[in-house]
């Protein structure tokens, strides 16, 4: 592969980067949330601990808060992903 041909893909390769990334340089591409079953297994124990609870937030890095405000603090703080809200079923 030439240099320029290279050089070429290195720059597409940053532009969809650059897509991806919002104002705060987090990324906002959207991950596939696993399967339900595997889902409600992790999440399980919440729901358990804080019956009187209906909702739960999920951030990237897989800390999971009773209070909105809190998930969003912390999400902000990494660099990738996204929120994800769990209800109990």
């Amino acid at each position: 592969m030439s240099k320029n041909k290279q050089k070429q893909g290195n720059q597409d390769k940053k532009a969809e980067e650059l897509k991806n990334t919002s104002a705060t340089g987090a990324d906002e591409t959207k991950k596939e949330e696993p399967k339900a079953p595997e889902a409600d297994k992790r999440i399980e124990p919440y729901f358990k601990a804080y019956p009187k609870c209906d909702v739960f937030y999920r951030t990237s890095d897989g800390q999971v808060f009773r209070e909105k405000s809190l998930a969003q603090n912390h999400q902000r703080t990494l660099k990738k992903g996204e929120l994800k809200i769990i209800k109990r079923h």
